[in-house]
């Protein structure tokens, strides 16, 4: 599988490779911070940048932030400019590839669910970090008859109105606007099933998965499948820490370490290659 690199797709918070242009792109950013204060308050509350002026000016502030090792004002910063309902637009320039990894690993997730529903009753499927809502409508389809209810939480409200409106039709849908740090209070408890999948767990610190998981962790009888990018070479077995890594300056997570510390058992594993990021896939319970 090779899912397309944010690159490819012009996320606001990417930071290049590249030790020049890194270099460029700083110094080009910290001169337009200078010059205009209100572009730097502006994209601190989460406005997307608008040009290549602005983009530079948002890396810079990525840079400094991960330099100081920031970590929290870098996940609020994240938060922010995903919150925006100007960044709808990035969900539709990722669906595509949404689409195509799903594609990839979707019999891999039937076959999870189906082995966690043989010995366990669940009322509910939860996507944290739903975007579009293409994996949830799916698996509405497949496992509707066992599962009563899929809720679909994500931070963009704009995104959120319009599944609402995209999925009316499908009365097994439900779709909630919010911070899942703090939506997941509304939604948590026993027999649940929660999913994530092709990177949202990335954006929380260390601290928030952990408080996270410990939220999901507290209910009886529930799992959680999740499908997350971590950097090549992180071991997430033998990690005891979270890392910063990539071009959006996100997070490798040590899930199994994590999961461990928070009650779950791993049921099923698979890791996904792909260049300087792999992918893995998770499937855990708490029963």
């Amino acid at each position: 599988m090779q899912p397309k690199t944010t690159n490819e797709w012009n996320f606001p918070i990417v930071i290049p490779s590249h030790p020049l242009k890194r270099q460029l792109k700083k110094l080009v950013g910290r001169l337009a911070l200078l010059s205009s204060p209100a572009t730097k308050e502006a994209l601190l509350a989460g406005k997307p940048p608008e040009n290549s002026r602005e983009r530079a000016a948002l890396a810079a502030i990525v840079m400094q932030l991960k330099e100081r090792n920031e970590v929290e004002k870098l996940a609020e910063l994240h938060r922010k400019v995903w919150a925006s309902n100007a960044t709808q637009g990035y969900y539709q320039l990722t669906a595509s590839r949404v689409r195509s990894m799903y594609a990839l690993l979707r019999e891999d997730i039937y076959q999870s669910l189906s082995s966690l529903m043989q010995r366990n009753g669940y009322d509910a499927l939860i996507e944290l970090g739903c975007g579009e809502g293409v994996v949830l409508d799916d698996l509405s389809t497949k496992f509707g008859k066992d599962i009563g209810r899929f809720v679909g939480i994500d931070i963009n409200k704009a995104q959120i109105e319009t599944n609402q409106s995209v999925y009316a039709s499908n009365p097994k849908l439900e779709f909630i606007a919010g911070d899942l740090t703090s939506v997941i209070a509304s939604v948590k408890g026993s027999g649940k099933i929660f999913l994530t999948f092709g990177g949202v767990l990335e954006y929380l610190t260390e601290r928030e998965l952990l408080s996270l998981l410990e939220d999901i962790g507290a209910e009886k009888n529930c799992a959680l499948l999740l499908y997350e990018p971590i950097t090549a070479g992180f071991d997430p077995r033998i990690a005891q820490h979270s890392i910063l890594y990539g071009s959006e300056s996100s997070f490798s997570h040590p899930y199994h370490i994590f999961l461990k510390k928070t009650g779950f058992q791993i049921e099923s594993e698979r890791l996904v290659e792909s260049g300087d990021t792999n992918w893995l896939f998770l499937s855990a319970t708490n029963s």
